[in-house]
């Protein structure tokens, strides 16, 4: 897959009744996104859910409660800085997950420009 956005961050603001917000870039996996209301770090399964880790164009961060009207909500991709990719002699090129290592790195490029 490769990467069409050099995007990495979404902004809203809060109105005290909708509880998803969309993100529009890509992720691998859903703990790769910091989430803010007010300034403040939310919590991975205790204040939101996310959906679409792997899809190209993003998917969705939904809260457990609504964000309060005027309150700042950014959705920014954090992925962690590790190397997971682990090839092995003699096996046969594995394509699909060079390349998510490969879009990995072009995640951590943008997310420190």
């Amino acid at each position: 897959m490769t990467l069409s956005t050099q995007g990495n961050r979404q902004d809203y603001t809060g109105n005290n009744c909708t509880k998803a917000f969309a993100y529009t870039f890509r992720i691998l996996a859903t703990s790769d996104l910091d989430v803010f209301v007010g300034g403040v770090q939310k919590s991975l399964t205790t204040d939101y859910t996310v959906s679409g880790a792997g899809v190209a164009t993003g998917g969705t961060v939904t809260f457990i409660t609504a964000p309060g009207c005027g309150a700042a909500v950014a959705i920014v991709r954090d992925v962690p800085y590790t190397q997971s990719t682990d090839y092995d002699e003699n096996d046969t090129f594995p394509a699909a997950s060079h390349e998510d290592a490969l879009d990995k790195l072009t995640m951590l490029v943008q997310q420190i420009k």
